[in-house]
């Protein structure tokens, strides 16, 4: 299996819930870990505990990615510690759970720009480093909403349809370099995590913690998915036994409907 003591991994939106769990996870495999918030510092210091416990190289950094100088931050930040990025995950989003006649151009360009342009943005970034290398896996956290309307927010699912043709588009423009894009889709997971509630978002005391989104949910086999189950997927598609996976998006719901 794939070494990843040599390789860094920035999760973007890691400073608490799915990208938290996902920053760990990578920690676990022993990677370089990039740790990245914008607003929560505290639950971003918590992933952090988490994180060094595993004796790996760690940067926590703060940044505005609905900004292009967020972005660029974020990214600098990372080349002066590390060297440059062999694996981004982009997790960031915004979601505001508002009704359509409530949406204005200000909760719209707001959206889109972290959950659009903030992927955009921080592929770009990240590009010379994987070239120069010969080696870069970008994996686009996404969902099942990027096929299927929602009935809690109706930009979120228009950004998720977005970053689903970004992901293909940029697997053809980066193709044949050992540069992999691929997108995972998510169902209904359990974040469990509010402001001032921080948690430790690896392990099975994610249980029974409060839903983020309190809509109505049937699950197929009367289990939940936790923040914590979906880290293996992202380091497989982050290895050298995935480099022929391309543009691909993996769908994670567990068989469950939303309702």
């Amino acid at each position: 299996m794939t070494s990843f003591a040599d390789r860094t991994v920035l999760v973007t939106g890691s400073g608490k819930g799915l990208g938290g769990a996902l920053a760990v996870e990578a920690a676990r495999h022993g990677a370089r870990v990039v740790v990245h918030y914008c607003t929560s510092r505290q639950a971003a210091l918590d992933v952090m505990e988490q994180v060094r416990q595993f004796d790996v190289p760690a940067l926590l950094v703060q940044a505005d990615l609905s900004t292009q100088q967020g972005a660029q931050a974020l990214y600098k930040a990372a080349e002066d510690a590390f060297g440059g990025v062999d694996i981004l995950v982009n997790n960031a989003a915004a979601q505001y759970n508002i009704p359509f006649p409530e949406y204005d151009v200000g909760h719209l360009r707001r959206l889109l720009n972290t959950n659009v342009r903030g992927y955009l943005m921080m592929s770009q970034a990240v590009l010379p480093h994987m070239r120069a290398n010969a080696f870069g896996r970008i994996i686009n956290i996404s969902s099942v909403h990027a096929k299927r309307p929602t009935t809690f927010d109706p930009a979120y699912s228009i950004s998720k349809g977005s970053i689903k043709m970004l992901t293909r588009e940029m697997a053809l423009a980066l193709g044949g370099g050992n540069i992999t894009v691929n997108a995972i889709e998510l169902g209904y997971v359990e974040f469990g995590l509010k402001s001032g509630n921080p948690q430790d978002v690896f392990g099975p005391e994610c249980e029974g913690l409060e839903p983020l989104f309190p809509y109505k949910k049937a699950f197929a086999w009367d289990r939940k998915i936790m923040p914590c189950n979906l880290g293996p997927a992202m380091m497989f598609l982050a290895s050298d036994e995935a480099q022929y996976i391309n543009g691909a998006a993996l769908r994670i719901d567990d068989a469950s409907i939303l309702l």
